[in-house]
């Protein structure tokens, strides 16, 4: 690397969604860069019926998620585009520092790409003091299934629950709240531990001993589960009133090295 900004790929996957055991045309890839002494992590839910996409790109320092761009396209009924920034502060809390209806030059997730430089400001010195104060930050949630780990690894810092900040997307056609901070109560317990066959990347099923999770609040029952490991969301389960039962699984998953990614090792407390 020959820059601050001078990124490798490390690790790639997606997220596939089924309805009532019926693949949908939704699907959220990502791709995890790393930059020097910090992480990029991007992703993006395609909805192609609907018109939409979301988009994240954030930076990660000590475990901790430093900055967090998101980007809304809508392409239809009416085109319009929507990005928003959220900052770590020095007190540790995550605040919108940018919003705006601008065309966001998204340029989607690119896995093969061997380098990548973001737009997002590198960590001044406010931000590095409240990086020492982990325990005492505010949860975000980025929106994208490849940051739950980290969300159910901070509640479970905190004793299994707390406050997590989810930007508001619950109505699209309300501009004036979209990509907002909307507060949620959420709650989270551990389950059982359970090897999980799942279809990672071209070779056949494999089993992964995963750890699963009850996680509750807002739109998630007492009967939505998630399945962990080593930091990473492999599989989650829930019940949409009215609509029926989705799944989630991590497939595609490739990873640069034969290490799993240190940045998920590092949300749960293990050495990268």
């Amino acid at each position: 690397m020959n820059g601050e900004n001078d990124s490798a790929l490390v690790a790639s996957g997606c997220y596939r969604y089924s309805l009532n055991n019926q693949r949908q045309h939704l699907s959220e890839p990502w791709a995890l860069y790393r930059q020097r002494h910090r992480w990029l992590l991007r992703s993006e839910r395609q909805i192609p019926e609907a018109g939409l996409s979301i988009a994240t790109e954030t930076l990660w320092q000590a475990s901790q998620l430093v900055t967090a761009d998101l980007h809304w396209q809508q392409r239809s009924p009416q085109s319009w585009q929507r990005s928003v920034r959220y900052q770590l502060d020095a007190d540790g809390k995550y605040a919108p520092i940018l919003c705006q209806d601008l065309p966001c030059n998204w340029p989607g997730i690119q896995p093969h790409d061997d380098a990548f430089t973001t737009t997002a400001p590198a960590t001044h010195a406010d931000t590095t003091h409240a990086l020492k104060n982990n325990a005492t930050h505010s949860v975000m949630f980025p929106l994208m299934r490849v940051y739950m780990g980290h969300v159910i690894q901070q509640l479970l810092q905190r004793g299994g629950q707390g406050e997590v900040l989810v930007p508001w997307i619950k109505d699209p056609f309300d501009r004036d709240r979209l990509l907002k901070p909307s507060h949620s109560q959420r709650s989270v317990r551990w389950l059982k531990d359970e090897n999980l066959p799942l279809c990672l990347g071209e070779q056949d099923s494999q089993t992964m001993a995963t750890q699963a999770f009850i996680y509750e609040g807002d739109q998630y029952g007492e009967d939505s589960t998630f399945w962990l490991h080593r930091g990473l969301l492999m599989q989650y389960e829930w019940h949409q009133a009215g609509v029926g039962q989705w799944r989630v699984t991590l497939s595609d998953f490739d990873s640069v090295s034969e290490q799993w990614p240190a940045l998920f090792q590092s949300w749960c407390g293990q050495p990268g």
